[in-house]
């Protein structure tokens, strides 16, 4: 009976043994694809403020003629503030909505709305954004 029993014993050592290596190799796996989901969603950010800046661009900055250094500063201070009040799900929308417009008015009608949005959300105040309120 005791040669059973430690039998038993060491069997159930190494079951637990067994079972504590599974489950530090599962907490291996999920740090590594968190860690895999945070690079995707910090990529897809930046890529969504590239379309964002890239908006502008577009639109020459909304000047009529050749923009002026200050014009592309006011422009990109105000596409700055703004993307730095809005979290990523919203950086996300306002890229959608943006892709594909080349016409400057349609571009500049996307922010002004924004700017809107944010105003009454209370995440802007009137003046912050200048050039595209």
């Amino acid at each position: 009976a005791e040669k059973k029993a430690k039998e038993d014993a060491q069997a159930a050592k190494e079951a637990e043994e067994k079972a504590a290596k599974e489950a530090e190799v599962a907490a291996k796996a999920d740090r590594e694809s968190s860690k895999k989901a945070k690079e995707a969603a910090k990529n897809a950010v930046k890529k969504n403020k590239r379309v964002l800046k890239g908006s502008v661009k577009d639109a020459n900055y909304f000047a009529s003629g050749e923009p002026s250094p200050a014009d592309i500063d006011g422009v990109l201070g105000d596409v700055e503030t703004i993307q730095g009040k809005i979290d990523p799900d919203e950086i996300a929308a306002l890229a959608g909505k943006l892709n594909g417009l080349k016409v400057a008015d349609e571009i500049k009608a996307v922010w002004v709305g924004e700017t809107k949005r944010l105003v009454e959300a209370g995440k802007l105040k009137d003046g912050d954004v200048k050039v595209l309120a």
